[in-house]
């Protein structure tokens, strides 16, 4: 997640909040959750990555406890996703965990 500039990690929060994002965005986002090890070359979920992530933005936020189980619940809510195509099915992932974030932080 470091080598990220806030600018890319901005750029990934508009498309997903946005909504209706084209093929070609779809594709942008999950090339950077691959990148943050939470989805596999191949599409696969990867709930230790999640796990990591989630472990690093406890550790760089005010309030931690805010995300005390943050990471069991993406992994539960987000794991399971099945889509036959790779960039749709990262980007259903991806905007999954993002909408798990935003439930949490309200």
């Amino acid at each position: 997640m470091k080598d990220l500039s806030e600018q890319t990690k901005s750029d990934i929060h508009e498309i997903v909040e946005k909504g209706n994002p084209t093929q070609d965005a779809k594709c942008f986002v999950t090339c950077i959750m691959t990148k943050w090890g939470l989805l596999s070359e191949d599409g696969g979920f990867q709930p230790d990555g999640v796990r990591k992530v989630t472990k690093a933005i406890r550790e760089f936020d005010r309030n931690p406890a805010e995300y005390k189980d943050i990471d069991e619940v993406i992994i539960t809510k987000c794991g399971a996703i099945e889509e036959p195509e790779k960039c749709n099915k990262r980007y259903a992932i991806a905007e999954c965990g993002f909408k798990v974030f935003t439930e949490i932080q309200g």
